[in-house]
């Protein structure tokens, strides 16, 4: 196995490619391939760099990286399927390591925790591990943002919601969930992604979204509460 140096000829190759590893994370990406290939043409001219690895000038994978001060930034790793459990990955590691990182860098990724949890929970389901929801006593009301790369949060307030309405919870049960919202609703126009003991962390989502998620569940739960202070009787809320 062989590496080289993309270059702008070579999106062709790279964005296919790239969007097969979207697919394999089961990210909620929506670009097509040639959408993706205008990316990587940009990513290319400004301050990433791509490696193709390749068996006789067939393609087996790439990295996409980019040379940051004190570490190199490792954005994209990918072995096609075909190729998998061979050692290509192994030894493509070992040749940036070697040949094209210099000698001791540090290298940082982003890390999508939601994925390492889904894969991990799809291994080894427990579901006894499940939080028993219907003893709450009291009204329950949970917001998600469908974009968290920290915790599937619309997924498992679904899953207690149903919980809920399997075993006849009396008290009312709301789930908002939003659509470009990430991890961290409370917090408006943060930055979506940043480094965490020397990890790069994404929570997903967008500023924008987790701004305009933060203003309706805070009046949604507003209403909540002054529709309960009027309801002489009403249980109040146990949950949020």
């Amino acid at each position: 196995m062989r590496w080289r140096r993309a270059t702008a000829d070579d999106v062709h190759v790279l964005a296919p490619m790239n969007a097969r590893l979207i697919q394999d994370e089961g990210h909620r990406n929506p670009m097509t391939v040639p959408q993706l290939a205008g990316r990587m043409a940009e990513w290319l001219r400004a301050e990433y760099e791509a490696v193709l690895f390749e068996d006789e000038g067939t393609p087996l994978g790439y990295a996409l990286f980019r040379r940051d001060p004190d570490a190199i930034y490792l954005r994209q790793l990918f072995v096609e399927r075909e190729h998998r459990r061979r050692g290509v990955g192994r030894t493509a590691v070992g040749l940036l390591l070697r040949e094209v990182w210099p000698a001791g860098s540090r290298i940082t990724r982003p890390v999508a925790l939601t994925r390492l949890f889904l894969d991990n929970r799809r291994n080894k389901a427990q579901p006894d591990a499940e939080i028993r929801v219907e003893q709450i006593q009291g009204s329950v009301m949970m917001f998600s943002g469908k974009k968290d790369e920290i915790w599937p949060c619309a997924l498992m307030a679904s899953r207690a919601a149903e919980r809920l309405r399997r075993n006849r919870h009396p008290y009312p049960v709301t789930h908002r969930s939003y659509e470009d919202a990430g991890h961290w609703m409370p917090c408006v126009y943060v930055p979506t992604a940043g480094e965490r003991s020397g990890m790069k962390l994404s929570i997903g989502g967008t500023p924008e979204g987790a701004a305009q998620a933060q203003a309706d569940c805070w009046q949604t739960i507003l209403r909540s509460l002054n529709g309960i202070g009027s309801r002489k009787g009403s249980p109040e809320p146990a949950a949020f």
